[in-house]
């Protein structure tokens, strides 16, 4: 009976234009019931599906109309009544097209937005079944209206981005489970053996590093996209990578890749730097300072959740893998600059807030500075300050951005400076404590490589006599 509307009415094919008829006025009193504030919104859609469709039928091809119609499928017979009846309805208005009542496009647009407006409200969030139809559906209704009305505008933009990413998600289950169902049809047919647990383990990864991709393309702070590139990442490790005096043959991160990063960080370009970042941690597992990264980030959006998920699921890591915080690349870059390093060992402590607490005048050194900025702004505080354990603390502080940033010379005239005025002061008796966190990054820092053997020999001996706890956890 639907399909009756695609037929011509007389020799004029659309017939004329009805819209002041009384049949027409009767069905928008009838649909103002439930869309105007003078009505009980007890609207008959039963009455509205079938005027509407005699109307078209019997008197004339009016858009307006038309689109009633389509919205009273959707009312009285819900999903079905769009699935069936959208097709008639697209093929309407490309039959009829120009020749449709109202004539202006202006009035056709007004139209088409009660009708996007509508049923955006009462359906977006709730398709479940036969989403690639209806997908396919709403694309072909916006090129219709993009017809119409000549021009490139997206209609039913949050229904079709819901349904695309409700199918992307559907296509990336029905992959994951086609995967599932042929290692299960294998696992069936033969035992497994090393070669196919190797082949297995190898989908394994490629197809969880899709899924992370997809949720973090989804929504970058998503928490199952986090896991599972820490899974990946830390998988196949079982231990300390082989060293010697700490330096691995592990290959760190490009310098490009981490300039990108520090670029999009100091630009607030968290999506990009996040996602960047996680890319990087999923086949670099020791770049900690990359996890660094994401959990400042997410702290800068207030993401308390996600900010923690990446902390402790490190710290978990590092408490299994003891040692591997002193290890470093092939470069002899560290596994974790000296601000991570001390960000991880304050949060593993029992009582992180009984620890280092000696810097009366710490501050944080903005991330957006680089290296240079950074230095200077030290300076300036330096040279203002009248207190000297200020004036050794901002020392300090410029040693461990010297450090982090591969200024071995710069860093190794600080611990110099830093030394002369322990011994001047006597700071190994009024503050061991702070004498020991300078030599514990220089311990953790320097290897006979880069100062003498002597010199790594006499500051261990010293950090052993005032603090032995933290000369224990350096690998000399």
């Amino acid at each position: 009976m639907s399909a009756l509307i695609l037929q011509s009415i007389d020799d004029s094919i659309v017939g004329k234009d009805f819209k002041y008829d009384d049949a027409f006025l009767s069905i928008e009193q009838e649909i103002d019931k439930s869309h105007s504030a003078f009505f009980d919104g007890s609207t008959d859609w039963e009455l509205v599906l079938n005027s509407t469709q005699d109307f078209l039928i019997n008197k004339s091809k009016d858009f307006k109309i038309a689109t009633w119609w389509i919205y009273s499928c959707w009312k009285v017979n819900s999903f079905i009544g769009l699935e069936v009846n959208l097709p008639i309805y697209i093929n309407f208005i490309n039959q009829f097209n120009d020749k449709l009542y109202p004539k202006s496009i202006k009035g056709k647009t007004n139209i088409i937005f009660w009708f996007e407006e509508q049923l955006t409200l009462e359906i977006s969030q709730n398709f479940t079944s036969n989403i690639e139809v209806f997908y396919e559906l709403f694309m072909e209704l916006n090129n219709t209206f993009n017809k119409l009305l000549e021009n490139e505008d997206v209609y039913f933009k949050k229904i079709i981005n819901i349904l695309k990413a409700k199918l992307q998600e559907q296509n990336a289950k029905e992959e994951l489970k086609k995967k599932e169902q042929v290692t299960q049809i294998n696992k069936q047919k033969d035992e497994l053996d090393s070669h196919k647990a190797i082949s297995f383990l190898r989908e394994l990864k490629k197809d969880a590093s899709k899924l992370a991709h997809f949720y973090r393309e989804e929504d970058f702070i998503e928490l199952k996209a986090l896991r599972i590139t820490r899974f990946l990442s830390w998988l196949e490790t079982d231990g300390l990578p082989l060293n010697e005096n700490s330096i691995t043959q592990l290959n760190p991160p490009s310098i490009l890749e981490i300039d990108e990063v520090k670029s999009l960080y100091k630009n607030s370009n968290y999506d990009d730097a996040v996602k960047l970042i996680e890319e990087i941690v999923e086949v670099s597992p020791f770049w900690f300072d990359g996890h660094y990264y994401i959990y400042n980030i997410f702290k800068k959006l207030n993401k308390e959740k996600q900010a923690n998920e990446v902390k402790n699921l490190l710290i978990y890591f590092l408490k299994t893998n003891e040692g591997i915080l002193d290890l470093k690349f092939k470069d002899h870059s560290n596994f974790a600059s000296p601000k991570t390093k001390k960000w991880l060992n304050e949060n593993m402590q029992e009582n992180a807030n009984s620890s280092n607490k000696n810097n009366d005048c710490e501050f944080e050194v903005d991330e957006t500075l680089n290296f240079k900025e950074a230095i200077n702004l030290i300076d300036k505080k330096y040279i203002s300050s009248q207190n000297i354990k200020d004036k050794f603390l901002l020392r300090l502080k410029q040693m461990q951005l010297a450090i982090e940033n591969n200024k071995e010379s710069m860093a190794l005239a600080l611990f110099d400076e830093l030394e002369k005025y322990i011994v001047k002061h006597n700071l190994i008796q009024w503050d061991a404590k702070l004498v020991s966190e300078v030599y514990v990054l220089f311990l953790s820092s320097f290897s006979n490589i880069q100062v003498e053997n002597e010199q790594i020999e006499k500051y261990y001996s010293l950090l052993c006599k005032i603090d032995i706890n933290s000369a224990l956890k350096i690998n000399i």
